[in-house]
This record gives structure tokens, sequence and C-alpha cells, in this order.
């Protein structure tokens, strides 16, 4: 234990192996794979560390809370995993779980501090934003915030190679019964290492074929990109952000009930809802979504901490005829087929099949349902979980529903990567979902052509133009006339915009001419079609203007 001073009580040398047992050596799993490499791609980013903090409202014993931390990480042996670096470039990393660690409690006691709780804020987001070294050290981290004697908070962080979402709520209650009980260390959770080998087995396995298999015909046929390409990335990563917001419990009681009454789950009808609004918005109809899932159908799983998750990129096929009422029973029918052939980490299906379209991801969007109980108390103190971002999620979109607390509303984390979205569009969006809700409880049966997504403000804005008497265009009424005339009048006045890309009327026209003469040097003339197959974008409206230049139609496909 260390207080905020830094001065070591036990273990100066940080967290260290604390036997010289002989440890078993084993390979990653595929989950753990995935997330090795990426890791080794941003060496410098906190990109999976996971963890939280619960809210400890009443008085703790520190010393105590030290004691329940150290038999926690004898008790759960995936905490005491330590990397293993490859043995030569081309290889993969390995994995020993140690037969004991000692990780220090890190003490901040700010209980005289005037501006605490702002300090204590900082550390929390400083402890998330600190990246794990990868090999031969613990993988976990742990501090105690002391703000005053009744309010605490304790801070766990976790490489994501070592848990999960579940197993970090595992974890905390396996905490506080080992807090309460003090004196008692407890039975051994079931191991890691079994999990392991089980997942070497499942690799050589023909279940292992037949899984993949199931995904290659499933993704035969590439899917769209739901999200358009952003110009100017240059493979650099950007960082994300996050926009909280909440579902009221009474309106959560309302979507349970009303998927139950339909035979399916909250998260399908959720889900659903999603899919509803992703369509609308992007006007997609076949897309992708990613759906992390627990991956533990043996129950002695349940009550092991290790890195269980998996990803399941669920195939969304949209017909406007269809009922929202349709929509979930047939999302609900997929997944069951999915969950079936769910052990079949997302790398490798990216690898071994054509389902990701070009160098992007099968999806660009994934939603997160938890629901897991962190409710739990240190002797008569309760405790309540929020969990920490690390601020580099690197897929566009991921909407985290987060049902903690039976009592509490239900937390929206809408985490966006700042390559792809700004504050404002986020909140557009996550407006338009709460406005489609009431419309998916109330119109379940309508065809999804007839659900809207428009916002109220939208509608009268709507109105109020309809009623505007018409106005006759002024000016050359032919579309290219009037670039080429506003590229004669405000030559650098900004014509085109796309994320960081802009584009000013004159560079729009002599990129449009560019496009224009080489179609005529093809023999492109008058009457006849050029089919463009561009997504919408700045590109597709250059392919646009420079048809018509050439004196042809323009075929979308």
């Amino acid at each position: 234990m260390a207080n905020d001073q830094g001065l070591l009580f036990v273990h100066p040398a940080g967290a260290q192996p604390a036997s010289t047992a002989p440890a078993v050596t084993l390979p990653l799993t595929g989950a753990q794979r995935d997330i090795w490499v990426e890791q080794n791609i941003y060496p410098g980013l906190p990109l999976y560390n996971i963890g939280g903090r619960l809210l400890i409202s009443g008085p703790l014993d520190p010393v105590r809370l030290e004691r329940s931390l150290q038999r926690l990480l004898q008790r759960h042996d995936s905490l005491r995993t330590l990397l293993i670096p490859p043995a030569k470039p081309g290889d993969v990393a390995c994995q020993m779980l140690a037969p004991a660690l000692t990780v220090p409690l890190i003490i901040h006691d700010l209980r005289s501090d005037a501006d605490g709780e702002a300090r204590a804020q900082r550390l929390i987001s400083e402890q998330f934003a600190q990246t794990f070294a990868l090999y031969g050290q613990a993988l976990c981290r742990f501090s105690l915030i002391q703000v005053s004697d009744r309010r605490s908070y304790f801070v766990d962080t976790y490489h994501h190679l070592i848990t999960d979402g579940w197993g970090v709520s595992l974890l905390h209650r396996s905490l506080a019964e080992l807090y309460n009980a003090d004196d008692q260390a407890g039975d051994a959770a079931p191991s890691y290492a079994d999990y392991v080998r089980d997942d070497q087995e499942f690799q050589t396995s023909p279940l292992h074929g037949r899984q993949l298999r199931y995904w290659q015909e499933k993704y035969a046929v590439p899917v769209e990109p739901i999200l358009e390409s952003k110009p100017g990335l240059n493979g650099e990563p950007r960082p994300s952000r996050c926009h909280e917001d909440v579902i009221c419990r009474e309106l959560y009681q309302r979507i349970s009930y009303a998927a139950s009454s339909k035979g399916v789950s909250t998260f399908q009808w959720l889900l659903a809802s999603i899919c509803v609004l992703l369509g609308s918005v992007t006007q997609r109809q076949r897309f992708a979504i990613g759906l992390p899932i627990v991956n533990r159908g043996h129950a002695k799983w349940k009550a092991c901490s290790g890195l269980f998750v998996g990803v399941n990129p669920l195939l969304v096929e949209l017909d406007a005829g269809q009922s929202f009422d349709g929509l979930v029973t047939q999302l609900a029918r997929s997944l069951k087929q999915d969950y079936r052939n769910q052990r079949i980490a997302i790398g490798e299906l990216q690898q071994n099949s054509t389902a990701k379209n070009g160098e992007r991801r099968i999806f660009d969007v994934s939603l997160s349902y938890e629901q897991h109980s962190h409710d739990v108390y240190f002797g008569e103190s309760p405790a309540g979980f929020k969990a920490q971002l690390n601020g580099w999620q690197q897929t566009p979109l991921t909407l985290f529903i987060r049902d903690f607390h039976e009592q509490a509303d239900v937390e929206l984390d809408w985490v966006y990567n700042t390559a792809w979205f700004d504050e404002r569009t986020i909140d557009t969006l996550a407006q338009r979902w709460r406005h489609l809700l009431p419309q998916l409880l109330d119109r379940a049966e309508l065809p999804l052509k007839d659900i809207s997504t428009l916002l109220p403000s939208e509608r009268v804005l709507i109105s109020e133009w309809h009623a505007q008497a018409v106005q006759p265009l002024r000016g050359p009424e032919d579309v290219l006339a009037r670039v080429q005339a506003r590229a004669q009048e405000t030559p650098s006045a900004i014509a085109l915009e796309q994320g960081d890309q802009q584009l000013s009327y004159a560079q729009l026209l002599a990129q449009t001419q560019g496009v224009g003469g080489w179609l005529a040097q093809q023999g492109v003339g008058e009457e006849d079609r050029v089919a463009v197959c561009v997504p919408r974008s700045i590109a597709w409206v250059q392919a646009l203007l420079g048809s018509w230049l050439a004196g042809a139609g323009y075929v979308p496909l």
C-alpha cells in the first residue's frame, strides 16, 4: 500500500510476483490476440484501458481494503497475467498466470484539501490515461482516493487483455465480499488457464471450421460502410469523446415490458431501435453493427474474471415495408444463429473472409449493452459504480447502454471518434433516438418507412418552408450554370465541405471540368448515360457535375 506522497508501506518496487513457484506458459486466446495486435500498433495509447471507479459513501478502512485487494489477486488468477514478448518478429506474444502477484493500493488522502473533489476527478482521469507496460508487469492498477471520512473512490484500471465488463463487475462483488469477511480468503475462482486451454482445443477442432464457414457464407457479399470515409487521416489515431445521456427508469421499464410481451429481450428491442435510427439517418438498408458478447456459456466461466468477451458483427437488412415488431423478431432470430457461432475472433473473420470492405472494419458502429450488478457494500457503506473511458476509442461510434443499478436511470455513453463526429452531430443523433423510442412503443405495428426520426423542431421548420410563397430562381436555373456563375462571382467561397476537407467554387469548377474533359475523351457525349457507384461525398458531386458538363445523364448505382 502506498500513500499520496508515493511512500510504499509494502512492496517498494510496485507490482511484483510474490512467489518463485513455476508458472505455466500459455498462448493468447483469439480475442486476446486481436487486442494485442492493435495495442502493438499504438503502443503509447491507452486504447484498451477499462474499469471505473466505485464511489463509497460511508466509512472505509484502507488497511482492510488493502488486505482484501491482495486476497482478490489470490482468488482470481487472470489478475496475475504477465505477458511474455514474442521470441522473434512475426511471432505472437504468450502469457503466464503468475502463482502469486502483489499489486499495491495507492492511497490519495485529500481529506484536508479544500478542492478535494475536483482533484479526485483529475486523479481518476490521470489513472485511466496512463498506459500499461505490456510485458512482464501487472496489467492492473488500483488506487483509493479519500475525499472525506465518508466519501472515497476506489479506482480500478485493467488492460482489456485480462478482463472484460462482466469481469469488472465480478471483481467488485468479490472485493466487497472479501472486505466484509476480512479474515477469510475464500475459495479460488475458476482458473482462466482452463479457458485458455479450452480455446486452444477449439482452434484446432472441426467446430472452429464450421463456425468460420458460417461467417464466411454470411458475409460472402461485403457490406458497404455505414459511414463515408474521412479524408486526411493518414492512419493516425484520433482521440474519442463521450456524450453522456440517460434513459429514465420509467421509460426503460416500459421498453422491458414491451419486449417481454413480444417474447424478446430488452437488449433485442433496443438493438432494433438503434438499427431503425441508423437506417434512417444514413439511408442504408444493409449494414453491420458490432455487438460485444459475454461468451460465458459454461456456468463456471461466469465466476471467472478473465477476458471472454468477443464481438458479433450482426448483419442488418432492413425492409421499408416491415413493421418494427417484425424487425425485432428478425434480429432476435439472427442473433440466436450468431450466438451458436460466436467463438470466432473478429480479427480472424476479417482476415479469412470478404466481410470487410477494403481496409475498413466490418462495422463502423457498435452497441454495448451492459447489465451487470455493481450494487455492493463495504461494511455498511454502499458503493456506486461508474465506468471510465480511455479517450481513444477507434471505432467511429459506440453506444454503451449501462444498466448497473436497479433503481437508477440507465446510463448512456455515446462514445465517438473525433475523426468522424463532433459533439453537435452526436447530440442531434441522441435526440433523434430519444424522440424515436416512444414512437416505437406506441406504434410498433407501423411499417419502417412510416417511422420518422425528424425532431419536432425540424417539423416546424419544414412547415414554415412549405408555407412560404415560392420564389422564382434568380439567374441561371441550370445547376451546372449556377456553379459556373458562382465560381466567377466568388471563386474562394466554400462550395462543399466533408469532414476536414473543403472545396471552393473555383476548385469545384476546375475539378468538374477535369471529370467532364476525361469523360469526353472516352467518347461520352449528349444523350449518353454515365453510371456512377460512389458514396455521397465530394467525389459524388464532382461525378454528377462532370457528367452533365460532358452532356451526359447521371445514373447512380
